[in-house]
């Protein structure tokens, strides 16, 4: 996202030093207005490896397995 369209050049040369090669895909949108009046908003979708989701998925089943036993003594000490 754009505040000035015209800032389109500027933001494309410097998006570009982040990458190597061929740069992702983005969109460009002139809008009225960003938050704390910025000149530009980009948003990206990331892709992550299958390993890597198992990873997070076996984590916040860890967590969650916590989190219940957490709760289960909070509500043994209440009860007693």
């Amino acid at each position: 996202f754009l505040s000035d369209m015209n800032h389109f050049a500027a933001m494309n040369s410097v998006y570009a030093t982040f990458f190597e090669g061929a740069c992702p895909a983005r969109s460009a949108v002139e809008v009225a207005r960003l938050p704390k009046d910025a000149l530009v908003e980009i948003e990206c979708i990331a892709v992550l490896s299958y390993s890597f989701l198992i990873k997070i998925f076996d984590f916040y089943q860890e967590s969650a397995a916590v989190s219940v036993a957490l709760l289960r003594q909070s509500a043994a000490k209440a009860v007693s």
